[in-house]
């Protein structure tokens, strides 16, 4: 008898749970029909991205010849970081935005550009270093913070002097050692003009001997420019670093206008794909573009 009871209340809960079923797959077309436009919206958020193979090499035989000599406008590590925040802000609307006339593979391409130019800036970095005789090497480190610590000093404390601005925007171009030795140059030069400005400035040792340094390290850097100048695996390097920086930008440009055609009525939105460097005044390359540029 408990048995024939067990098996009746089974049979009324399968019977419901049915009912149920049925009720919901009935009901559920009606309410997605009368729903608003903001949840067919979150439905095609949710739709999966297509898995995009990007072709470096293909991409860059697109560029120009010239951009290989072109140096970033950018810091790197600056530029690799607003190319992910703006592809991470781009990929929820991408479904959207390709309805849009733009090349939506610059969008779905934009991180792995990211990435490889991330990647090629390292292999520069460690081209360079590998060429650099080794007692060298920490001294180029030090020229290197030194160049920074007086960049950012004087940016700051001659922010009133837009001829010195002019001067202070090309030093920041260019990371190659004769640039690095230039560089330097300039920036003593400068810091020695206004030694009343530069006393109460912090420097690393203090500002006299880190003006002294800087000039010492310069004059004994010098006489190592041309051998990197002329090292095929460094320049190798250089070509592809800038080649894959200017297919980051190429994509940037082209994210960052659609954005703001698709978000022109929510400049909220916008925050995300905006950018934090501003360039200015600038110059480029200080490597001659060779005949045939490699």
């Amino acid at each position: 008898m408990a048995k024939a009871a067990i098996k009746t209340t089974v049979k009324r809960s399968e019977s419901n749970a049915v009912g149920i079923k049925r009720t919901t797959s009935a009901k559920a077309p009606g309410r997605l029909a009368k729903g608003s436009s903001a949840l067919a919206e979150v439905v095609e958020e949710v739709e999966p991205l297509p898995r995009v193979v990007f072709n470096l090499e293909e991409a860059i035989r697109g560029l120009g010849a010239d951009v290989a000599w072109l140096p970033p406008e950018v810091p790197v590590e600056l530029i690799v970081r607003e190319a992910e925040q703006v592809a991470r802000a781009a990929r929820p609307h991408r479904n959207r935005m390709r309805k849009l006339p733009t090349k939506i593979d610059l969008l779905d391409t934009l991180e792995a550009r990211a990435h490889a130019l991330a990647a090629s800036d390292e292999e520069f970095r460690a081209a360079r270093l590998a060429r650099l005789k080794p007692e060298l090497r920490p001294l180029r480190e030090e020229a290197e913070q030194l160049k920074r610590e007086l960049l950012t000093a004087a940016q700051f404390l001659l922010r009133d002097e837009p001829q010195i601005l002019a001067q202070l925007s090309a030093v920041s171009d260019g990371d190659a050692l004769d640039d690095l030795v230039e560089d330097l140059n300039v920036l003593v030069t400068i810091a020695k003009s206004r030694p009343s400005k530069f006393s109460i400035v912090d420097l690393t040792g203090g500002t006299q001997k880190a003006i002294a340094r800087a000039k010492e390290i310069a004059t004994r850097l010098a006489t190592e420019c041309e051998g990197e100048r002329h090292d095929d695996a460094v320049m190798s390097a250089m070509r592809k670093r800038n080649r894959c920086y200017a297919l980051v930008v190429q994509a940037l440009e082209e994210v960052r206008a659609v954005s703001r055609f698709y978000f022109r009525n929510q400049p909220e939105m916008l925050l995300p794909f905006g950018s934090v460097y501003r360039v200015s005044g600038r110059g480029r390359s200080r490597y001659a573009v060779p005949t045939q540029a490699g």
